[in-house]
């Protein structure tokens, strides 16, 4: 527990959400995520679409909406990550903070077990 503990303090220096999603159940898990993206989680029964969606609703700049969208195109996503390459989504926060969200591949990623790793990092100038 405690290396577990000292891993996500770590973590919380360089990231400010770190979630599993699957792209066949639309389920998320957080490893490691900001209260208000767990609100959205717990309000839509772990289903990261909706929650998502609600997350770029309340804090994603609306000039930045339409390139944020593209993280809920899981087929578009699927083709990236099965030819090797993972996905950035660049946006602003209504706060005017610059975040790039990056999504890998987990390990075992195939057609039938399509589990991503997103990564929220604030963007350094």
């Amino acid at each position: 527990k405690r290396d577990i503990d000292n891993f996500l303090a770590v973590c919380a220096v360089y990231f400010r959400g770190i979630c599993i999603v699957d792209l066949n159940t639309d389920e998320i898990r957080s490893l490691y995520s900001p209260p208000h993206l767990e609100e959205e989680m717990e309000k839509h029964g772990n289903r990261h679409r909706y929650a998502i969606r609600g997350y770029m609703e309340d804090y994603v700049h609306q000039e930045d909406r339409k390139e944020f969208e593209k993280c809920m195109d899981y087929r578009a996503l699927d083709r990236i990550l099965r030819e090797g390459n993972h996905a950035s989504f660049f946006f602003r926060k209504k706060d005017g903070m610059k975040m790039v969200l990056r999504i890998y591949p987990s390990k075992e990623y195939a057609a039938e077990h399509k589990e991503t790793i997103w990564l929220f990092e604030p963007c350094v100038s």
